[in-house]
Order: structure tokens, then sequence, then C-alpha cells
């Protein structure tokens, strides 16, 4: 905080890398005010008879009730999120390879699709990764059902921090601040890229990478790329297509050369939901983007856009907090609990605003 302040241009962030490659692999947990360390080593060890953390998650814990994913989720006020490291197929309770879990979903933002070089001193920028060698596990996830963005992690051992490769991940927000950038990674408004100075805007129907809506009609989808070093005259803008939860990978629909891209998949059915990202090539470097998730309803858009909803365990209740864009001739909202995910139960009736254009925050309590 201290070298942010002294360094307008600068964001400094610190997280936690969670986990053993000998059991299933490394998470990196980021939040804002998140504070808190996550271990479990016991009283025992170099740092002598006291715990090695605050917060205890059980070793190689990623997937139980207790464990890592719904840790983060219980930390949801702060936009706690997990990245996943390094994926190989079988890491994180074999994540990749179970049914899809909500919960986990929940916690995940993000997944590296290229990582390194670790160990390398190199500091001229010259020495890449491993050039996008774990994106077949981002679009493994994506593929399931998951809701998360492609990241580029250094995987620093040595203070060659940002210098030995151009690869990057990419975050879209309104402003160079730590609260901007952790909500816009929590929120997935991000791309891999191995050119550190391109800008990819990628929207659908004016809504950026990582959100989900429901609008009527056919997505409307528009790319534009700027970069100040490197000419974008001759990329290649590839629009890649995948259906939620249906297993099997996304394909390509549309593809242009130049710097800009307009596209209208007429081809998506009513009520049907597909996702899309942006699969780039300029000048050697490769750049995938985040998707946007997209329900077609052509009987007409919901009245309510939402923005957020979360749940967050405050002792013995819980504390539900959602965000509305936008809200056309809407009454009420109604708060339902259920036990088995089948039967529902009405707890709570919160007043809507009516109309409205702005963003708006609702709180709940049960």
């Amino acid at each position: 905080t201290n070298f942010t302040t002294a360094h307008p241009s600068f964001v400094a962030l610190y997280g936690m890398e969670w986990g053993v490659i000998s059991n299933g692999g490394h998470v990196l947990v980021y939040g804002d005010g998140m504070n808190n360390l996550w271990g479990w080593e016991s009283g025992s060890g170099g740092w002598g008879a006291t715990n090695n953390y605050n917060d205890f998650v059980a070793k190689s814990d990623y997937t139980s009730a207790n464990g890592l994913f719904q840790t983060v989720n219980n930390n949801s006020i702060t936009n706690t999120f997990a990245s996943l490291a390094h994926p190989n197929d079988n890491d994180y309770g074999n994540l990749a390879n179970i049914g899809y879990s909500s919960t986990f979903d929940a916690a995940i933002s993000a997944t590296a699709v290229e990582s390194g070089p670790s160990t390398s001193t190199n500091i001229s920028y010259s020495n890449p990764g491993s050039s996008m060698s774990y994106l077949s596990y981002y679009q493994k996830l994506l593929a399931k059902g998951y809701h998360l963005a492609p990241a580029i992690d250094h995987d620093n051992h040595n203070t060659t921090f940002g210098r030995t490769t151009y690869s990057r991940s990419a975050v879209v927000a309104p402003a160079l601040s730590k609260t901007e950038i952790i909500s816009g990674f929590r929120n997935m408004h991000v791309y891999a890229t191995q050119d550190c100075d391109i800008k990819v805007d990628f929207t659908i129907n004016t809504k950026i990478m990582g959100s989900s809506l429901v609008a009527a009609g056919a997505p409307v989808i528009a790319v534009n790329l700027t970069d100040v070093s490197t000419s974008t005259a001759g990329a290649v803008i590839k629009i890649m297509f995948g259906i939620p939860g249906s297993n099997v990978n996304a394909t390509e629909i549309y593809a242009a050369t130049g710097s800009s891209l307009q596209y209208v998949d007429d081809n998506l059915a009513n009520l049907a939901t597909g996702y899309y990202y942006v699969d780039i090539t300029n000048s050697g470097s490769r750049i995938i983007t985040a998707p946007v998730w997209y329900t077609r309803s052509d009987l007409g858009a919901l009245p309510v856009n939402f923005s957020s909803f979360t749940a967050q365990k405050q002792d013995k209740i819980v504390k539900l907090n959602w965000s509305t864009e936008q809200e056309v001739n809407s009454s009420r909202f109604i708060i339902e609990r259920s036990a088995d995910g089948r039967t529902w139960q009405s707890i709570a009736g919160i007043a809507a605003a009516g109309n409205s254009s702005n963003h708006l925050e609702y709180m709940a309590y049960d």
C-alpha cells in the first residue's frame, strides 16, 4: 500500500500461493481486504510451536465443504477469488474430470493458459513462457460449464518480475487501483496475451468480456485492437463459440484480418445459451480472451439485468447482496431457499426500483 501511494502509476498487490505440487497443484488467491493466511501447518516446523496460518484449510483439500474453494466463497464480500496455476488434468481434486459444481465455479475466476519461465534470470524480455501450453485445460473447463478467464503466470522463482517475458494477464478496469484491479479479475474482465501492450476491446451487445447476459435477438459481437508498438493491420481475429455444459470444446465460427471485427451470430437459436471468446494472433503473439456468455430470448429481454449476486456466511446468518444495472417495470425480489436444489421456499421479499437504468445495490439476510 505504501509503495502504491508513492508510485501512482503502479499498483502493488499481494496474495497467496496455496497448495503443494505433489498433492495436486497450486492455486493463487487474491482479495481486496482479505488479509488472512490460509494453511494447514500446525505447531511444528521451522516457525516454532505456533500455527503457521490464520485460517485452517486442510492440506490438499480443494473441494470439500471446508476446502479451499468453499473458503474462497466464504470471503466473497472482499472479492476474494482463486486462479488456477499451471494446471494438470487431475489437479485441484480432479476438478476437470468430475461433474460441474456451482460452488467451485463461484470461487474460480481464472486458470493459467501459459506459465513461466519460472527459474529464468533473463531480464531482457526475450525468454518466453510455455506458449499457451495449458489452453486445453481452459477450454475443457469452459465446455463443462465453468465461468472463468484465461490468465498468464510468470511463476517467478527469481527477482525477474515482469522482465523475462512479454506475456501478461491483462485486466479491463476503469481505474488503476487495487479495488478495481481485484474486482476486474474477480469478474473475469481478463485476457491472456503474449504481447504486453496490446489492448483488446471485445464486447457482445456492448457488454465486455466476462459478462453474462440475456437479450432478444442474435448476439452482436465487436472486437477492436490497439497497439502503440506493433501494427495490428495483419492481426487474425477468430471468434470461438461453445455451449456451456456440453463437454465439447469451443470451435471457430468466424474470422477476420485487421484491427477490428463485427459479426452477428444469427445461428444461435432462441432460448439457447452460448459462450464466445476471441483467439487473436498478431506478429507471432497470441491473445486469448475471457468469454461473454449470451442467452438469446426473443420473447423479450428480462425486466431486470443482474450484475452480481453473492451470499456471505456471518456467524449463524447469511448476508445476501445483489445488484442490477437496469430494471423495467420491476415490482419486488422474492428470496427463495432450498435444502436440496429441487424444492424451494420463499423467505423474504424486497421492493424493487420499478424502472431504473442505474447501478443499484440490494441486501437481505437469511
